[in-house]
C-alpha cells in the first residue's frame, strides 16, 4: 500500500494526525511506517514510528518499482504524403501506442488525427492492438497505376534496423498491409484528404467522389473495394471468408468468397496456410470453361506461407507468387475457378458488373 503524508501536526495526547490520500507516492518524499494498529481515519492509536526520506525520481522509481513517467516527447507531426518528398528528420513514431495522435500539417492549418493499428473487435477498447515497436517511418500514399485513381491508399513505411526507409509497408497481424483507403480517408480523416490534395496526389474531383462513396457505404478502414476486374486486393491464407465491394459507374454491391485456400466440407475445411498475398481475378482462358468464369492469381506473397496441415490433408496448392491458385481433384491439379454463371455462387454473382 502506497501512502502521501501531505500534512502533518500533533496532538496535545503525542498522536500524529494524517491527511492522507491513496495514491502514487509524490516523487519528493515517501513515508514508511513501521507499526500499524487500529485505524482510524485520520489517527492511529499508536505513534507510529515514522520515517521520511527525501528522495530523487530515481530512488523513487527503485523502491516502488514503477517506471518514470518522464517519457521523450515523440514527434507526430506529417507535413506530406508523397514518398519522394520524405525527410528522415521528421519521420513518425507510433510504436507501443494504441491510440496514436497525429498532427497533419497542410502548410495553412494543423488538423488532429487518431491512427490505431489493428482491432479484433473494432468497437471494443479492450481488443486493440498496440503499434509494433518498430512503427517508426513515414506515412505516405500508394497508387496502384494502371487501375483507378479511386484504388489509392495511405500505407505506412517503417525504417529498417540500420535507420533507412524499409522494402516493404507495415504489415497487420494477419499480413495485410495497414492502409487507409481513399473513400475512408475522404470521410473520416479529411485532414489527410486536404493534404493529399495540397501535394497534388489526388485530384479534389476524385477525393469528391470518394466522399460520395464513403457516404453510400460507410466502410471501415480495411475494406477493399474493387473498381476493375484485375485490381489486386490482399488476401490472408488462413481467413475462410474474403469480404470486400465492387463498385463500376453507379453500381456498389458487396461480395463475400468462401473457402478459397480450403476445402468446404469435413476435416478439410480446417486452415490448409498461414501467410498472406496480393491476389487479382482473371478470366480463364480454358476452352472448357464457360466465357465467365474466373481464376486467381497470386500477384505478390507479402508475408511467408506457412503449411498447417500435413501434405496428404491438403487439398490446395502451396501459393506461389506469379503462379495461379491451384487445387487437388484426385490425381489431378486444376486451377481454383469461379463461375459466375453457376446458381450456386448468389454471394459472387454481382462480380459480373465486369462483364457489361
Amino acid at each position: 500500500m502506497a501512502a502521501c503524508l501531505s500534512s502533518t501536526h500533533r496532538h496535545a495526547t503525542g498522536y500524529v494526525r494524517c491527511s492522507w490520500r491513496m495514491s502514487r507516492p509524490s516523487a519528493f518524499s515517501y513515508v514508511r511506517w513501521k507499526y500499524m494498529k487500529s485505524f482510524i481515519p485520520g489517527e492511529y492509536s499508536q505513534k507510529p514510528e515514522m520515517n521520511i526520506v527525501k528522495c530523487t525520481e530515481s530512488k523513487l522509481n527503485e523502491n516502488y518499482n514503477l517506471k518514470s513517467p518522464v517519457r521523450k516527447r515523440r514527434y507526430r507531426t506529417v507535413k506530406t504524403l508523397d514518398l519522394s518528398k520524405a525527410c528522415l528528420s521528421e519521420v513518425v513514431d507510433l510504436s507501443t501506442t494504441v491510440r496514436a495522435t497525429v498532427m497533419v500539417d497542410n502548410g495553412t492549418d494543423v488538423s488532429r488525427i487518431v491512427l490505431q493499428y489493428y482491432a479484433l473487435r473494432p468497437s471494443n477498447d479492450h481488443h486493440r492492438i498496440s503499434w509494433p515497436d518498430d512503427a517508426q517511418g513515414f506515412l505516405y500514399f500508394k497508387q496502384f497505376e494502371g487501375y483507378s485513381p479511386m484504388t489509392g491508399e495511405v500505407r505506412f513505411r517503417p525504417l529498417d534496423s540500420s535507420g533507412n526507409l524499409a522494402t516493404k509497408d507495415m504489415l497487420l497481424p494477419s499480413g495485410i498491409p495497414w492502409r487507409l483507403q481513399l473513400s475512408f480517408i475522404a470521410g473520416a480523416h479529411r485532414p489527410l484528404a486536404h493534404l493529399l490534395i495540397k501535394d497534388g496526389l489526388v485530384s479534389p474531383e476524385v477525393m469528391n467522389e470518394a466522399a460520395r462513396l464513403y457516404e453510400r457505404v460507410k466502410t471501415r478502414r480495411g475494406t477493399d473495394i474493387l473498381f476493375s476486374l484485375e485490381q489486386p486486393f490482399p488476401v490472408a491464407f488462413d481467413t475462410k471468408q474474403h469480404k470486400f465491394f465492387v463498385s463500376r459507374y453507379d453500381e456498389l454491391h458487396r461480395i463475400n468468397i468462401s473457402y478459397v485456400f480450403c476445402n468446404n466440407t469435413g476435416r478439410s475445411s480446417e486452415l490448409h496456410y498461414s501467410g498472406s498475398a496480393m491476389v487479382h481475378f482473371e478470366i480463364s482462358n480454358d476452352p472448357e470453361h464457360s466465357e465467365r468464369t474466373l481464376v486467381l492469381r497470386v500477384a505478390e506473397i507479402l508475408k511467408p506461407v506457412q503449411q498447417l496441415v500435413a501434405d496428404n490433408e491438403t487439398y490446395v496448392v502451396r501459393p506461389k507468387a506469379g503462379e495461379l491458385l491451384l487445387r487437388k481433384r484426385g490425381k489431378k491439379v486444376i486451377p481454383w475457378t469461379l463461375d459466375l454463371d453457376d446458381r450456386t455462387a448468389d454471394s459472387v454473382k454481382h462480380l459480373s458488373i465486369f462483364f457489361t
